[in-house]
């Protein structure tokens, strides 16, 4: 609900500047930014709760042993 949440308010903050490359339509820019907004949101989550994901890139950024 969150995740939702924020992405509505991103189209709607964003949607304004983001009219003129949809033909000014700030319908199609909310929807779009609403859209990718989303896709982004989750891809980040579930990234952040991968555990084990993080622990190795952290492990390769130090250069500690795997």
């Amino acid at each position: 609900m969150i995740k939702t949440a924020a992405s509505a308010f991103l189209a709607y903050g964003l949607s304004p500047t983001i009219a003129p490359w949809t033909r000014d339509s700030e319908v199609l820019a909310a929807l779009g930014v609403m859209a990718l907004g989303l896709i982004a949101l989750d891809t980040a989550t579930g990234l952040i709760s991968d555990r084990e994901f993080i622990k190795e890139m952290i492990r390769r950024r130090i250069g500690g042993r795997g």
